[in-house]
């Protein structure tokens, strides 16, 4: 089904927000992203390569008794010696945050969510010499019969979840959750990330894997109309599942008869998801579309579902269009990111609270066709800011517009296509956990990416990195075009002044990362993720040196 974007005056008033203009039809494929020509949109804005074979993992709690603070870790100082405050959500999606020595409650995150913990232990490394240790990383596979399924059809696929990972908060045991084609029938399932295992902990028939997370008393999963045609998928749901598997409730968050009738819901596609253990609640985050006017429109959805599987809706349309989404709960907070590229365009920011608004935090060229030029990378709690990573390219300016929908300048918005296609430029936002977030764009701070010439970047992800105020970044590079296009794989630690801890350091790419997860942090400071290498799933831990 064509998803078309446009915008009017009746829109606006029923919905308080505007859409962009265009046709978005243009689908990436293997090692190419595709360009808006003609009035087709781009494949989300973001270059993330085409069709993903790897996959990331997610960020988890902190869990150290000591806080940040101190010299080494960028500068300010925290809370000296009092807990950290659970951990730091990354990657994008939320992770649990403590606030207690004990690590406190875990959160689940998204990308498909994951859950992160803190815990009585954690990693003890604080100050920026000490993280130019180098770090160990190891993988272990599960059973080769659970070959998990790589939706290939609409909008935005490279940035879906593929093998998204969860962290029991208590024990840190590891989950991974992917989508099974099992005689032609596609089933989510949650699997323990531990070697060789086969047999999944939780099975959810006819139903692809948008997220999940672990809760206090089971596990959570966002879920979706399973159709192949992602576009023509009908409804989205959350369940919930105590430790044996046994569903406890599902709860539809929408569910349409069909996608041409007036304010029908459908096509759920990026998604983040998230648990709230000091609230109990489940925290849905995704892309959808919604027939207004005889057209199909773009935006987020927004809901949360508390432990009776009663859905409160904080959003039905947060941020149009809203092409690829963050969630990182710490404690009590929840913070939500976005990328917008007509309402709003450039980054956007809120706490989870009553209507939170898509307040800009930097703002970036957008063509108003599904192209930003810009990749969220996710947020890492430093406990007094959050820090979030992005990339963009610097060759255009950031207020370059091709108007509004329906007078488009298909050059300009070609234009912001080809940028956002080739990300040049690595930096990073502080946002503030308290008070009010001011007015207009936040000053990032910019990091030394080295990239060869005619490199780019994507598949950006972060995680906090020891018990101080570091981040490890890791990103692929992509140099040269087409089927000679090939990908490698950097990490590299960096304060929150951007000063480099550890310097730009290659991954293997057996341990690579999808663009659609995230990593997630364990009790023990150790950072996990996960991959798909020749139809089989590998889990990656990468232990602070």
């Amino acid at each position: 089904m064509r998803r078309e974007m446009s915008c009017s005056a009746l829109f606006l008033a029923a919905f308080g927000v505007a859409c962009g203009g265009g046709n978005i039809t243009s689908k990436a494929s293997a090692g190419t992203s595709a360009s808006a020509t003609g009035g087709s949109g781009a494949n989300g804005g973001l270059a993330t390569g085409g069709s993903v074979t790897a996959s990331g993992g997610l960020p988890g709690a902190n869990g150290g008794a000591n806080a940040a603070g101190g010299a080494g870790t960028g500068g300010s100082a925290t809370t000296g010696g009092s807990a950290v405050n659970g951990g730091a959500a990354n990657g994008g999606t939320p992770n649990a945050a403590g606030g207690s020595p004990s690590g406190g409650a875990a959160t689940a995150a998204g990308g498909a969510a994951v859950s992160a913990s803190g815990g009585s232990t954690g990693p003890t490394m604080v100050t920026c010499p000490q993280a130019a240790n180098p770090y160990a990383v190891s993988a272990v596979e599960l059973d080769a019969g659970l070959v998990p399924h790589v939706v290939s059809q609409g909008f935005n696929t490279s940035l879906f979840a593929q093998v998204p990972v969860a962290v029991n908060a208590t024990t840190g045991d590891v989950f991974v959750g992917f989508t099974r084609d099992v005689g032609g029938v596609l089933s989510a399932v949650i699997v323990p990330g531990t070697s060789g295992a086969g047999t999944p902990v939780v099975t959810i028939a006819s139903a692809a894997l948008g997220g999940f997370g672990v809760t206090n008393n089971g596990f959570g999963a966002l879920i979706f109309d399973p159709n192949e045609s992602v576009d023509d998928r009908t409804w989205a749901a959350v369940s919930r599942f105590d430790t044996s598997g046994q569903q406890l409730f599902t709860t539809d968050l929408f569910r349409s008869a069909n996608l041409t009738d007036a304010n029908t819901k459908g096509a759920p596609d990026t998604s983040r998801f998230a648990y709230i253990a000091s609230a109990d609640q489940l925290v849905a985050y995704f892309g959808h579309t919604e027939m207004i006017q005889g057209v199909r429109h773009q935006g987020g959805y927004l809901a949360t579902v508390d432990a009776a599987g009663k859905q409160t809706l904080v959003s039905g349309w947060w941020g149009s269009h809203n092409l690829d989404q963050r969630l990182m709960v710490s404690g009590a907070q929840t913070a939500l990111l976005g990328l917008g590229d007509a309402y709003p365009k450039g980054i956007f920011f809120a706490f989870l609270g009553n209507k939170p608004q898509t307040h800009v935090i930097y703002t970036l060229a957008g063509n108003g066709q599904g192209t930003t030029n810009g990749q969220l990378g996710g947020m890492v709690d430093l406990d007094d800011v959050v820090a979030v990573p992005f990339v963009t390219n610097d060759s255009i300016s950031q207020t370059l517009t091709p108007g509004d929908w329906p007078n488009i300048d298909q050059t300009i918005a070609d234009q912001i296509s080809t940028a956002a296609a080739n990300g040049n430029k690595l930096g990073l936002i502080l946002v503030p956990k308290s008070g009010t977030l001011p007015s207009g764009d936040l000053v990032p701070v910019w990091l030394d990416a080295s990239l060869p010439s005619g490199a780019h970047i994507e598949r950006l992800k972060s995680a906090r990195y020891g018990s101080g105020g570091l981040m490890l970044l890791a990103w692929a590079e992509v140099s040269g075009t087409g089927r000679n296009a090939t990908r490698s794989y950097f990490t590299m630690i960096v304060d929150r002044t951007g000063a480099i801890c550890q310097p730009k350091t290659a991954l293997a790419t057996g341990n690579a990362f999808t663009a659609g997860d995230d990593f997630v942090r364990r009790p023990d400071g150790s950072l996990v993720w996960a991959n798909i290498t020749s139809n089989r799933v590998a889990v990656v831990t990468l232990t602070p040196g």
